[in-house]
């Protein structure tokens, strides 16, 4: 029986096995390693999607503010040009030179000749000239910082005078 055991083909059994059993077991020691590292990789996976989930979430709002303030930005941009194109168009620019007009022609009439009003087409043309004239350059400045009355005129204008010229007006556009 010890011939058995001492066989060569028995040792190259005995080899062959125990090199079976040293790999199955190396293999399992293995694999454990490997069942290991996959539930490592795979916390850490779920660490990586909470933070790029938690990143795209501030981004989207981050972007979601912006693009609000961009709309609101237009917003105000889009009022900011109608208000410009508002206040340049000055609908009521023609009949304040209008008033201009006509209180220094009648500022003129009344001192040229008081109780006379056969000259009134000539002071009016020659009020809308001086004017035409205070509507431009160094003139103009002062009329649009001074009261239009007292540039305008000669004569002194009180504050009821100028009161019942803003509400003659008022009804005249009504």
């Amino acid at each position: 029986m010890f011939e058995l055991i001492l066989h060569p083909f028995a040792l190259g059994l005995y080899v062959g096995v125990f090199f079976c059993i040293y790999i199955f077991f190396s293999e399992m020691a293995r694999r454990r390693h490997l069942k290991l590292k996959i539930k490592e990789l795979e916390g850490t996976n779920e660490n990586l999607k909470n933070t790029l989930h938690t990143q795209m979430s501030i981004t989207e709002k981050g972007n979601r503010s912006r693009e609000e303030e961009v709309d609101d930005l237009k917003k105000q941009n889009e009022n900011m040009r109608i208000t410009l194109a508002t206040l340049q168009t000055k609908p009521g620019a023609a009949e304040l030179k209008m008033l201009y007009t006509f209180d220094r022609a009648i500022s003129i009439m009344n001192q040229r000749t008081p109780g006379f009003s056969g000259v009134w087409e000539g002071v009016m043309l020659e009020a809308q000239k001086e004017v035409e004239e205070s509507t431009s350059g160094i003139r103009g400045l002062i009329r649009k910082v001074f009261k239009p009355s007292v540039m305008l005129s000669n004569a002194p204008v009180t504050e009821e005078k100028e009161l019942k010229m803003v509400e003659e007006s008022g009804e005249k556009n009504e």
